[in-house]
């Protein structure tokens, strides 16, 4: 089964991760935190079982290939906003 990358579990990076695993791709979604609070938000709840949470930081090259090599992604999708986390505070 296809793997798909999202970089960034905000509303966006969420919300394609519905969409790909709606369409039965294993999604793997990539972020700072472990578990972005939109990542758990109810409609990712129904298609857990599809979506992988890996945290990692976009700018960490060697993390990111790993992951890539690890989960034989096919595909990515970049939502990962660099800096939010900082512009919170």
């Amino acid at each position: 089964m296809p793997s798909v990358l999202i970089t960034g579990g905000g509303n966006v990076g969420a919300a394609a991760a519905r969409l790909f695993a709606d369409r039965g791709h294993n999604v793997i979604l990539y972020d700072l935190e472990e578990k972005p609070p939109a990542a758990t938000a109810d409609f990712i709840v129904e298609v857990k079982d599809k979506v992988t949470f890996v945290k990692g930081d976009i700018f960490n090259f060697g993390h990111l290939l790993e992951t890539i090599e690890k989960y034989r992604v096919e595909g990515m999708v970049h939502t990962a906003l660099y800096g939010a986390k900082e512009s919170k505070t």
